[in-house]
């Protein structure tokens, strides 16, 4: 299996699984990883990116973004709505291949392979918001490498591509983040008044450091609830946080 098309399989699988706990939770479940979300806001917000990514997926890279649609009011027409905006994103990524050119953010590739990627690392975070709402643990999310690919992605494409909207950074140092459970890690630099620079290596020396399982350190670097290690000061997380 491609690693696009497996892209898309976690996908699919997270999105069901999702939506099978928003099921079961109710509209008004308070999801506590999501500040003050209640399920219906979790369930309007993957459905109407769902089905935005899909639009966009029929622009040029220079077009003007699509508007998002307004999800149902009615819980039940939103969880529908939502398994089929799901659905049409897994039937178009999987027709179009990944080298299809289409918008997507100013940062990114303006690609299907960025969209298939984005999509699975989003939905997989927001399937264990779900069902940690209802008293649930979905176990491991996902195998190392995939949860090795999912630090990458915020690392290396996220954290540099949003810092001209963040305050400039403040601190100065290095963190490391490795996974006890992969080849890959990586270390960020950090000086004040200085774009984050972050590379894929490993170092013996590190300011601060995130250790613990690919899978565990993936939870933490999207400020989910986890059991990663981390040493030296706090704050050189800061600059560093997801979106």
């Amino acid at each position: 299996m491609t690693e696009y098309r497996r892209f898309i399989t976690e996908f699919d699988r997270h999105a069901n699984a999702l939506l099978d706990a928003a099921t079961q939770a109710g509209p008004d479940t308070q999801v506590p990883t999501c500040g003050s979300w209640v399920m219906r806001d979790l369930v309007g917000h993957v459905s109407t990116l769902h089905r935005w990514v899909v639009d966009l997926t029929t622009l040029t890279p220079e077009d003007k973004a699509a508007a998002m649609e307004t999800p149902p009011e009615d819980y039940a027409e939103l969880l529908d709505r939502a398994r089929a905006n799901a659905a049409a994103l897994t039937a178009r990524l999987t027709d179009l291949g990944p080298e299809h050119a289409c918008k997507a953010f100013r940062w990114s590739p303006q690609n299907t392979a960025f969209w298939a990627r984005r999509q699975a690392h989003e939905i997989a975070i927001h399937r264990l918001d779900a069902e940690l709402a209802i008293g649930g643990e979905p176990g491991a999310l996902y195998p190392p490498e995939l949860a090795a690919d999912g630090i990458a992605e915020l690392l290396l494409a996220m954290v540099p591509g949003l810092a001209p909207r963040r305050e400039p950074v403040a601190v100065r140092g290095t963190v490391l983040f490795a996974p006890s459970d992969s080849e890959r890690s990586w270390l960020a630099h950090l000086e004040p008044g200085e774009p984050v620079r972050i590379t894929e290596e490993s170092t013996g020396t590190a300011d601060a450091s995130m250790t613990g399982t690919a899978e565990t350190v993936f939870r933490a670097v999207w400020g989910r609830p986890n059991t990663a290690v981390t040493t030296g000061d706090p704050g050189l997380f800061e600059p560093l946080r997801s979106p």
